[in-house]
């Protein structure tokens, strides 16, 4: 009677451990290119005469009048908290976030780019937003600021 020969894993041919490495490439590369690009592309704000709308790639859009505006501030520094769905990297947060002091919070943030702008809604989670360039982050600030004084 014959027996099968089995494989082992050491004993794979070239052909089958270069088309494990081309399919795991396949994988890696997408994920890490993702990553990259997400972190370039700054999210979209739309502020119309009572309305504001942020826009990420891939991510929820969110949309609120000025009426639902309870504050805007500026931050120099983030509070702890937790990444509840989203994206948390040493250069960036992208968002579900729940902090201490806020509760659940939407999060569009460029660590390494302060200030901050942490805008509080009455019946909404609040929102951190910032640009990789302090003076998009002044010109926000000030833009919603106005917006709420004017509301």
């Amino acid at each position: 009677m014959a027996t099968k020969k089995r494989k082992s894993l050491f004993h794979t041919s070239r052909a089958e451990v270069i088309l494990g490495l081309v399919i795991a490439a396949l994988i890696i590369i997408p994920i890490c290119g993702y990553t990259v690009y997400i972190g370039k592309v700054e999210p979209e704000v739309t502020i119309t005469e009572d309305n504001v709308k942020i826009a990420a790639f891939l991510s929820q859009t969110i949309e609120f009048n000025a009426q639902e505006i309870e504050a805007v501030e500026l931050a120099t520094s983030l509070p702890s908290g937790v990444r509840v769905n989203g994206l948390g990297t040493s250069k960036h947060l992208r968002g579900n976030f729940r902090y201490e002091e806020y509760g659940a919070t939407k999060v569009f943030i460029y660590r390494k780019y302060p200030p901050y702008i942490l805008i509080k809604l009455k019946d909404k989670p609040s929102v951190f937003i910032n640009s990789q360039s302090q003076i998009r982050t002044q010109e926000l600030y000030a833009s919603l600021a106005t917006l709420i004084a004017e509301a």
